[in-house]
């Protein structure tokens, strides 16, 4: 079945001469790693729209239990190429991806973390000499993934409690 959708090239990983494995965060199926038949042959449809980094309207053609759809179209909508050729911006974008890959378990749906990351990017692309982006990039994240800690009630009881304790990561009363 053909599958159409946005997504973010987090990672590419080569796969024989000419193929690809990439690794794209979606708006509707989540961590996705499809399979690209010739991108690295220098007539490919592909061109540059599996580079790292790059927003893309992406199709694949594969049943739903299939682990590894192929691509069959990749359309860039935003390239991110000024993030790509600053070496300082490309490091703090390599840390927000890695984060993301660590802690979004793959075909899991989560179209907040998908806009998060998104709009990451456009701010970083904007400013990336700012440190708060990442920490607000890692923060939201471990919030939609469930890994933050509970900063308004008891972690044991779920009371009004005030004291946080680093210890337990959460409030205790």
């Amino acid at each position: 079945m053909l599958h159409r959708t946005e997504g973010i090239v987090l990672r590419t990983i080569p796969f024989g001469e000419a193929d690809l494995i990439v690794s794209f965060l979606t708006r509707d199926f989540g961590y996705l790693k499809t399979f690209a038949k010739s991108p690295l042959k220098t007539k490919s449809r592909f061109g540059s729209s599996l580079e790292p980094l790059t927003h893309s309207r992406i199709a694949f053609w594969g049943k739903e239990d299939t682990s590894l759809p192929r691509l069959t179209q990749s359309d860039i909508i935003h390239p991110f190429q000024s993030v790509r050729d600053t070496l300082n911006c490309f490091l703090r974008v390599s840390e927000i991806v890695e984060l993301t890959l660590q802690f979004i378990p793959e075909r899991e749906v989560n179209k907040k973390v998908y806009s998060l990351l998104l709009h990451t990017l456009h701010r970083i692309e904007k400013n990336c000499d700012s440190n708060l982006i990442l920490f607000h990039y890692k923060v939201k994240l471990l919030r939609f993934v469930g890994y933050a800690p509970k900063l308004d009630a008891c972690g044991r009881c779920g009371k009004k409690g005030y004291s946080y304790y680093v210890s337990q990561g959460s409030i205790l009363c």
